[in-house]
């Protein structure tokens, strides 16, 4: 494990799976509003309990419909097939532009609750990204809560839609969960506080109290 220092994220290392989900269970508290990425984060869903009345959100989406094989919110309902949940996917809307699906998912989101979410559930990519926040992107600094962004050129969908820091640092409770020996170099990278944010974006986690960052080094 290592110390995690005052006033910043919690940082620990598992090396064993059934002690990492655990730990990840005892943190999740039964969220109302949860929100979900896509890729190995979402394994989440096939381990941790998910009340029927939990409201999911997408932290990002590809610019497609949900019938796309790249598509977040076709892979979250697929995780939930047999289980009920209040479905808040719809980032992407048929008809709509980028700037225009990101515009109405942000009305979608606002509550009067005292925090935005309950949970988030990230995951961190190779280059630092998390969500659709990737390196020296203009939506680091977005105020909004939702923006259109443009991936990479090695990424196969450009056109992506995600929410913000400013959004996702609403949240009771936020989850970064790191899977496997491959995500070593990536993890020491984020939890470095020397990291510089706009070329590695996640590293903005660390310095937010309400975060919890999981390595599963296995």
């Amino acid at each position: 494990m290592v110390r995690t220092p005052i006033n910043m994220a919690e940082i620990k290392t598992f090396t064993d799976e059934d002690a990492f989900w655990t730990t990840i269970e005892s943190v999740s508290s039964w969220p109302d509003r949860l929100v979900m990425s896509g890729g190995s984060a979402a394994n989440f869903l096939d381990q941790v309990f998910v009340p029927d009345t939990t409201h999911i959100f997408l932290a990002d989406e590809r610019y497609v419909n949900s019938a796309h094989p790249d598509s977040n919110a076709k892979l979250i309902r697929r995780k939930f097939k047999e289980k009920n949940f209040v479905d808040r996917l719809a980032f992407y809307k048929q008809g709509l532009t980028p700037e225009e699906c990101a515009e109405r998912y942000e009305e979608i989101l606002k509550t009067d609750n005292e925090y935005l979410f309950d949970l988030v559930v990230l995951g961190v990519g190779p280059d630092g990204h998390t969500a659709s926040l990737f390196p020296n992107s203009a939506a680091l600094n977005s105020k909004n809560l939702t923006v259109a962004v443009q991936a990479p050129k090695e990424f196969a969908v450009k056109d992506r839609l995600s929410l913000t820091f400013n959004a996702l640092k609403s949240a009771k409770t936020v989850l970064v969960l790191l899977q496997g020996i491959s995500k070593k170099e990536i993890f020491k990278i984020i939890t470095n506080p020397e990291t510089d944010k706009h070329e590695f974006p996640a590293r903005e986690l660390l310095d937010w109290d309400n975060t919890h960052i999981y390595w599963l080094n296995v």
